[in-house]
């Protein structure tokens, strides 16, 4: 019954967005008084428990979508005294009435309305608030149009910022894990747009307070072995305790990323679609904090990045506390934020090689990949050159290939196995696709990367891992081994790669990109790589083809070999007709005429 009245409304709110599309403006002067008219009736003790009131609040949620920014002045009655305020003074046996306006405020376009209209966001704020506290079931509409009228209004906000602090002291303990999360991206919202030196000591307040919390959690466990001998699915307080707390600093670090067209002006699009930045040469403004403030953020810094290496010890068999913990570091990677969230990485390298070897998480390889993407060379406090996230340089080359190299003597041995490989990557094929893609994208920014891996690293990616990954049967990770290979054999140093290489912030592209001689060796190399395994590649294609993989598979195994094909013209030819020669091959039901038609097909 839930399910199909749900249905129905969804039915009745497109038949209102038809209406307003035909009405425009003029819808709200009917649903408007009728609101305030319905209002009047409960307050007279005739509108029994609001379902009337109710609906003409969805009626209006379902319009907002359509809603006018700069020229709707019926909202100005909607948000103030006679609707909201009205709202805000009914019992609590109208919850239903508070959960749809709730909703109503962050949907679609209002809450860009209220940063257009800064006078309503106070009480919009208040009655948001103050409804976490009306009834649990409100809870995740009142967080969620908070997230959302936070975000967009972030810059009138920074005002409260201390009021959301203390709101978000008291309220934490009653709300959900999620809900906490939600919460937290909202008061850390509001902190972006200050300046930071009013910005860190709030930001050190709340991750320290955090941090704080998973070390007493931590030497709790550390001084109890028996909790960490349970297994990861049994619910111990101290497991879900860290576990929170690695959200909400994630949730801190989400906050405090800038919206989306906040960077609009500063932004120009390339040619080529790579965004890059005008004014690469503007002044960071956390370089401006006295020395003091500086010290406090590295001290804390340290802290953050001691504790989380101390997580990935305590909870190194543990693979949802892991993948908690790496998400979190892909977001300090992935996005410009105070440097006491920033890693250190070549510290962070060591770490991820370290927990790998002992649990063989996926998920440590796409924090590697973000890793590799993210380096650059910079400078610290003596002026001395060391690794920061960022751009790249050729420092930053040196590094990708020693970590590359140590992360591939983590990885062969694993998808190796005992002399089967077939058997070992079917079994670890989540940590195929991790790999491959990493191999890819490190392919694009970093090739020589690849090239300066050791030779028997190149005898076992070439000989074994490619060859065998291309027969996994497994969709996802088959998949990531045909784009690798596809960009191997496609691999040009021309401007479609370089493209690549631009990234927020960048001027120049790298250097091996630049050079055309230096990139003309790096496409030679790697071609040769696939020329020495190329009767093999076809090969295991042209048997994926014939029954190996599903037939979902076959475009992708198409696309490779005509490639191969395309690339290497002189040899294909002959590796195709040497592998059809074969009696029974790929299979007993492919008859010479068969092959003669491929071979046809392919070769136009």
């Amino acid at each position: 019954m839930r399910e199909k009245f749900r249905l129905y409304r969804m039915d009745k709110g497109e038949t209102l967005l038809a209406c307003n599309r035909i009405l425009g403006k003029s819808i709200y002067d009917i649903l408007i008084p009728l609101a305030i008219q319905q209002i009047e009736e409960i307050s007279q003790g005739r509108g029994e428990d609001g379902q009337a009131f109710e609906s003409t609040l969805f009626c209006l949620k379902s319009i907002a979508e359509e809603v006018f920014i700069n020229d709707t002045p019926h909202l100005h009655i909607l948000f103030g005294d006679a609707i909201m305020g009205r709202i805000s003074a009914f019992p609590p046996t109208f919850w239903r009435v508070r959960l749809t306006f709730c909703l109503l405020i962050g949907e679609q376009r209002h809450p860009s309305w209220l940063n257009k209209n800064p006078l309503y966001l106070l009480p919009v704020i208040t009655f948001l608030m103050n409804s976490l506290n009306v009834n649990a079931l409100l809870t995740g509409a009142a967080v969620s149009s908070l997230e959302q009228v936070c975000s967009v209004c972030r810059k009138q906000l920074g005002g409260i910022a201390q009021n959301m602090l203390d709101a978000w002291e008291r309220m934490k303990p009653g709300l959900s894990s999620n809900d906490r999360v939600r919460l937290i991206r909202s008061v850390s919202a509001i902190l972006e747009p200050l300046s930071p030196q009013e910005q860190l000591p709030h930001l050190m307040t709340l991750a320290g307070s955090m941090i704080g919390e998973m070390r007493t959690t931590l030497a709790i466990l550390a001084a109890s072995p028996a909790l960490l001998s349970q297994p990861p699915e049994v619910e111990v307080a101290e497991r879900l305790l860290v576990r929170d707390m690695l959200r909400l600093l994630k949730g801190v670090c989400q906050g405090i990323q800038k919206s989306e067209g906040d960077d609009v002006e500063d932004e120009a699009v390339a040619e080529n679609g790579a965004i890059v930045v005008e004014n690469d040469e503007a002044v960071d403004p956390f370089a401006l904090l006295d020395s003091a403030m500086k010290g406090r953020m590295g001290q804390l810094s340290g802290v953050v990045w001691e504790t989380l290496g101390a997580v990935f010890q305590v909870f190194s068999t543990d693979e949802e506390t892991i993948d908690i913990a790496c998400s979190l570091i892909i977001m300090t990677l992935q996005t410009k934020i105070p440097i006491m969230f920033t890693p250190n990485p070549s510290t962070l390298a060591n770490l991820l090689l370290q927990s790998f070897s002992t649990n063989h998480f996926a998920i440590q390889i796409r924090v590697f990949t973000i890793l590799f993407q993210s380096v650059k060379k910079g400078s610290n406090a003596s002026g001395e050159d060391i690794l920061v996230v960022g751009d790249s340089s050729n420092m930053v080359l040196e590094w990708v290939c020693a970590r590359l190299c140590d992360l591939n003597s983590a990885i062969i041995p694993l998808l190796l196995g005992n002399g089967n490989p077939g058997a070992a990557m079917a079994e670890h094929s989540d940590v195929v696709e991790a790999y491959f893609k990493l191999l890819t994208r490190v392919l694009a920014k970093h090739p020589w990367a690849i090239i300066r891996l050791p030779e028997s690293h190149h005898q076992v990616l070439f000989g074994d891992l490619i060859l065998t990954g291309l027969g996994l049967q497994e969709r996802s990770s088959c998949s990531a081994v045909v784009d690798f290979v596809r960009d191997l054999v496609s691999f040009n140093t021309g401007r479609s790669h370089s493209s690549k290489r631009m990234i927020m912030g960048s001027k120049s592209m790298n250097a091996e990109s630049q050079e055309s001689q230096e990139a003309q060796k790096c496409r030679d190399l790697l071609h040769g790589g696939v020329a020495v395994i190329g009767a093999r590649l076809v090969r295991v294609l042209i048997m994926d083809i014939g029954g190996g993989l599903p037939t979902s598979m076959w475009p992708l195994i198409a696309d490779l070999l005509h490639r191969i094909i395309t690339h290497f013209p002189d040899d294909a030819r002959g590796w195709v007709v040497e592998c059809l020669r074969e009696e029974g091959f790929p299979t007993v039901h492919c008859t010479n005429a068969d092959k003669e038609d491929f071979v046809k097909g392919m070769m136009v």
